[in-house]
């Protein structure tokens, strides 16, 4: 069950869609399978989302501790793709069974490295991948366009999109695509130095897997690192967006960053292998065990 996340003048929109489109579809689905006595499996993506707005956030911990809760405990298998959002669900819900956490499946015939030879260039060149609202971190980007030895790529779609900024603050951008099929950004996650996300509110972002799958290091939010089920320094950075020190504390981690722009290049061998715990077979033999085991009781 799900709640997209919102931003500027689009937020009663988005959370109309949200609300209409993801919510209620489920929950529909759900009771139609308890109905029919079928077994549910369900994949719980996110978790609570610090919107700015409080009435927004009472909202969806609302529906999480009511809606939630009700349908979390009436399935026969629950998985979760985050650590964090595994953890609050715990905290709220009783399951039928344990909890599980297997992380989103990545197809490597897809996601790869271009080559694995070092990337040219004196710039660091840094990738933006996801909606453009306030949740996945641009708001933070905005004011970081003015660092040195970074050019920028923003792939997405969204209320605050980069094409709106002021001429001044697009100056370091080297493109701004939108609504791009997922095999149109492969290339653009292989040839980028470092793909940056300081989102907050999110499970396990599938766009980490893919970049890391085409051997480029990331940058983070601490609390999106805390997700992941062990992690490789040398390829996921992160760094504490939460707070009043935010901004400065990405500006220094961004500045620090491209000032090693070879050691960021050279780590490119270990994203790669760093992902291929990530692999199509490994996510579908377990959701395979999981059907399987869920049948045999029925």
């Amino acid at each position: 069950m799900r709640l997209l996340d919102c931003g500027g003048k689009s937020a009663w929109r988005t959370l109309y869609i949200s609300t209409t489109t993801y919510i209620f579809s489920s929950l529909m689905t759900l009771i139609f399978a308890l109905l029919r006595q079928k077994p549910v499996v369900l994949t719980q993506h996110i978790g609570e989302i610090p919107f700015k707005s409080r009435f927004l956030k009472t909202l969806l911990s609302t529906i999480n501790r009511t809606l939630g809760v009700w349908s979390l405990a009436r399935c026969g298998q629950v998985v979760f793709v985050g650590k964090l959002v595994k953890a609050y669900f715990e905290e709220l819900a009783d399951f039928k069974r344990p909890a599980l956490l297997i992380p989103n499946g990545v197809d490597h015939a897809i996601y790869h490295p271009l080559d694995m030879q070092v990337l040219g260039g004196s710039e660091l060149r840094c990738l933006f991948v996801g909606r453009f609202v306030e949740k996945k971190g641009i708001t933070l980007l905005r004011q970081c366009m003015n660092l040195s030895g970074i050019n920028w790529t923003f792939i997405g779609w969204g209320p605050l999109s980069p094409r709106f900024w002021h001429d001044e603050e697009k100056h370091a951008i080297l493109a701004i695509h939108e609504n791009l099929r997922a095999d149109q950004v492969v290339p653009h996650y292989q040839n980028a130095d470092l793909l940056v996300l300081p989102s907050t509110g999110e499970g396990f972002p599938l766009v980490l897997q893919e970049a890391l799958s085409c051997g480029t290091p990331v940058l983070i939010s601490q609390e999106v690192a805390s997700s992941f089920d062990g992690l490789d320094e040398a390829c996921v950075q992160y760094v504490e967006t939460r707070g009043d020190a935010g901004v400065e504390r990405l500006r220094e981690k961004l500045s620090e960053m491209a000032s090693k722009i070879e050691s960021i290049r050279e780590a490119r061998g270990a994203a790669f292998m760093f992902a291929q715990q990530w692999g199509w077979e490994n996510c579908m033999s377990e959701y395979l065990t999981i059907y399987l085991k869920l049948l045999k009781r029925k």
